[in-house]
């Protein structure tokens, strides 16, 4: 049989693995030996060592698929109400930008990687388009706070989401769930588990479809924004080869061909009229129109916001013991995804400035190795693992000529830019156990990443007349020039490599039989990158503030700087490395019935890579430093066999230490998406109906602090509220549910685009859902 370690007190913190499955379960069971019921333990094994979520000296929130489903989480979006200090960003659905504690990034392009790392069941999902996505027939998903570095296969500078789906098993089993709400929801979930040959091979198919109308009315023409259609379906194989030796292959397929949102205004013109709706964020209305912005040409066609996506993974994973006190691991994975998306940027019946169409692909192959090894005084963990990475992006956007520089007449740009990534690392962990009481865990990493970028703008025939050819935007090869503004146009290729070493160090005392104590010194780093959208070098002093005299087209040398690419426009990014400090304990009280983990915690961020959108250029730089402190806890109490309450919250200081933006000293202002506090608390009652079955309510509200989310934009506090009401029957086979998000049908902005501020001075963005409810029914067998 396969080995499990013997030491449930050391602390093994060397998988991902096994910290995606420890975890609390706010039900309960009853003790041994006695009528006391206590917080249910959930321990698995992961690495080949077993280990509770309270024997890992990390701050982390962890949820199964239970507790999922009743707080109402059924895509990656949903789990910022239940984890305080875990934020969603972006311009767009297509380009989400996870924060974590205050860390993370505001650059949507391609030459830059995510701050906040997502894997599946181990697998490293690079682009963060085409790692957020539905939840289906999850075993538990973990949120992990701070540096990840010495535990996975690629660096998470902010923290780490670790996903991990159900297992094949040795029992024929399937589950049919089947879901309906407002705006015509429809859903089905399925799941069958076959033993195709006893023992040894076992599959699990799992699938599912989800139709939804769009909540949101355009006025302008009555289109319908936000509306859902989405499948996605897992075949899994899990093959026990011999008694030592594991492998596991998974396929996994989506799709969605969804209407995405329509913009809301935040930011206008003060000379122009709009709609009374306009600005409006608490309604159920858009306002997306193509009205000329001077009045004196036709009206733009009204664009439909689109979300496309395709992904594909398949990944081969082989777990075995190469001795009694050693094991192997092997990570093998493919994965593509292609997604379309297109919309209006700043939610105006003017045509202002709007995404035609953006289509990213992403091929990416990775390969890790683990050995995993121990003594009765040493756990150890060492991985290496290798990732290439190529990702395509076309990107076409359309502006007005609010300047009247093109006749009155609306332009367009495109963008082609090619990313390719090759990233290796080596890390580890070991702990020693000094006493019984005292561990010392020792981990570094060693990354070396070597990225290159090609910037392959075509000819801009529909851009800028004056420009003839020449991109404002997305300037073609020949505006690249070197430093003496000479057109050199192999300069639109750039390549650089990065390494580095970050160590960790962590220290742990079991104080008491259910107390541990712990302290941590964490070095994180993400490498360093390219801006996707380099932008010609120019001053728009005036109005008409361009000057092309003796301009020619076919020379990009001559005229004024207007129009050229210099060096250090498009010149790498540096790393961004971070120094965390946390101190921690984890306990349990009254006959456990009771947890309470709790840190202090405090950072210190140089080279923050921030994406700046000034007047008609976009540029990617590294800002300056950050720093933060706060403090995290995390409780759950059994008040007797029906209620149990659980509690956690986050209280944070995040600032910038150093940060110019555009000519603008931010020093001193708030971190974005790092609101104060943040926190969520939950209510689950369950109580026996005679014989027939149970009934449950579970109630949850999660609540975010006001914080920035841009320099001009600050979002007031909200609090969300959702409920799950629900009856299973005796033998557990069938269940009936009411539910509700949103219930108090709270509006907020979740993400800000300001790529409108050029074009007189719009500002948009995309709010929350509003109020969902319907009803459930599920089947087991």
């Amino acid at each position: 049989m396969m080995h499990q370690a013997h030491c449930p007190k050391l602390l093994a913190v060397f998988g991902p693995l096994s910290l995606a499955g420890a975890l609390l379960s706010p039900t309960a069971q009853a003790a041994e030996g006695g009528g006391e019921w206590v917080i249910e333990e959930v321990v698995v094994t992961a690495q080949k060592r077993a280990q509770s979520a309270q024997d890992v000296p990390i701050a982390l929130n962890a949820f199964n698929e239970d507790m999922l489903e009743q707080m109402g989480v059924t895509d990656f979006g949903d789990l910022t109400k239940a984890t305080p200090g875990f934020s969603l960003s972006g311009g767009s659905d297509a380009f989400p930008s996870p924060y974590m504690r205050g860390i993370g990034t505001n650059d949507n392009g391609v030459g830059t990687d995510p701050s906040v790392g997502i894997y599946i069941d181990g697998i490293y999902a690079s682009r963060k388009g085409g790692a957020i996505g539905d939840l289906m027939d999850i075993a538990s998903v973990e949120v992990l706070k701070g540096p990840q570095g010495t535990l996975f296969g690629r660096n998470s500078i902010g923290g780490a989401i670790s996903i991990t789906t159900q297992k094949p098993d040795n029992e024929f089993s399937g589950k049919v769930d089947l879901k309906a709400g407002n705006y015509r929801l429809n859903a089905l979930k399925g799941m069958i588990n076959i033993p195709l040959i006893e023992g040894q091979l076992f599959m699990r198919l799992s699938a599912a479809k989800r139709q939804r109308d769009g909540w949101q009315t355009n006025i302008i023409d009555g289109k319908k924004g936000n509306e859902k259609d989405r499948e996605s379906a897992r075949l899994r194989f899990t093959w026990a080869a011999t008694d030592n030796w594991e492998i596991d292959v998974v396929n996994f397929w989506s799709r969605w061909d969804d209407t995405a949102q329509y913009a809301e205004s935040l930011e206008r013109d003060p000379d122009l009229e709009y709609h009374p709706l306009t600005g409006v964020i608490d309604d159920k209305y858009a306002v997306a129109g193509g009205r000329d912005l001077n009045g004196t040409r036709p009206d733009e066609p009204v664009i439909e916001p689109q979300l496309q996506r395709k992904l594909r993974t398949h990944s081969i994973t082989v777990n075995g013991d190469i001795a009694e006190s050693l094991s192997f691991s092997s990570l093998t994975a493919y994965r593509t995804y292609e997604t379309f998306s297109s919309s209006q940027y700043e939610g105006t019946e003017y045509f202002v400035i709007q995404n035609d169409g953006s289509l990213e692909f992403n091929e990416s192959i990775s390969q890790e190795f683990r050995l995993n090894g121990y003594t009765n005084v040493l756990n150890w963990f060492v991985g290496a693992s290798f990732q290439r990475e190529r990702t395509f992006l076309d990107f076409d956007i359309s502006l007005a000529d609010a300047l009247d520089i093109n006749g009155g007449a609306p332009f367009t740009e495109k963008s082609f830019v090619f990313n390719g990534t090759k990233a290796y690392a080596i890390y580890g962990d070991a702990t020693w156990s000094v006493t019984d009481s005292l561990n010392i865990t020792f981990g570094a990493r060693y990354s070396l990443d070597e990225k290159a970028i090609d910037y392959d703008n075509p000819q801009q025939d529909e851009g800028l007349t004056i420009a003839m050819g020449q991109g404002v935007l997305f300037p073609i090869k020949s505006q690249f020039v070197n430093e003496d503004g000479v057109s050199t146009p192999s300069l639109a290729e750039n390549a650089s490599s990065w390494t580095n070493l970050s160590p960790r160090l962590v220290a742990d005392y079991v104080l008491l039989e259910d107390m541990m104590l712990y302290a941590s010194v964490t070095a994180g780093y993400k490498s360093g990158g390219f801006n996707t959208y380099p932008s010609p070098n120019r001053d728009f002093t005036t109005a008409v503030g361009i000057d092309l005299t003796n301009f020619d087209p076919n020379n990009p040398n001559s005229g004024s700087r207007f129009l050229k690419v210099f060096p250090e426009d498009h010149e790498e990014v540096q790393p961004e490395e971070v120094i965390s400090y946390e101190l921690g304990v984890k306990s349990t009280w009254l006959d456990r019935r009771l947890t309470l983990n709790a840190s202090v915690f405090a950072f210190d961020y140089t080279e923050l890579q921030v994406l700046v959108i000034g007047e008609f250029n976009v540029q990617l730089r590294n800002a300056g430093k950050a720093g933060a402190h706060g403090f995290e806890f995390d409780t759950s109490y059994h008040l007797n066999h029906n209620w149990t309450i659980a509690l956690n919250g986050l209280f944070i200081d995040a600032t910038f230490d150093e940060f110019v933006d555009q000519g603008r000293d931010l020093s001193g202002t708030d971190m974005y998406f790092s609101p104060s506090f943040s926190g969520n608390l939950s209510v689950d009652y369950h109580v026996p109906v005679r014989d027939w079955g149970e009934f449950r309510t579970f109630v949850s509200y999660g609540y975010q602090g006001e914080h920035s989310i841009d320099p001009d934009y600050v979002q007031e506090a909200y609090g969300l509220l959702s409920a799950n009401i629900s009856f299973s029957s005796a033998d557990e086979n069938w269940s009936v549910s009411l539910w509700g998000n949103n219930i108090e049908d709270k509006a907020y902005i979740r993400q800000y685009t300001d790529q409108g501020r050029a074009v007189q001075g719009h500002v948009g963005a995309t709010r929350n859902e509003p109020r969902t409810y319907g009803m459930a029914v599920s089947y087991r067998f």
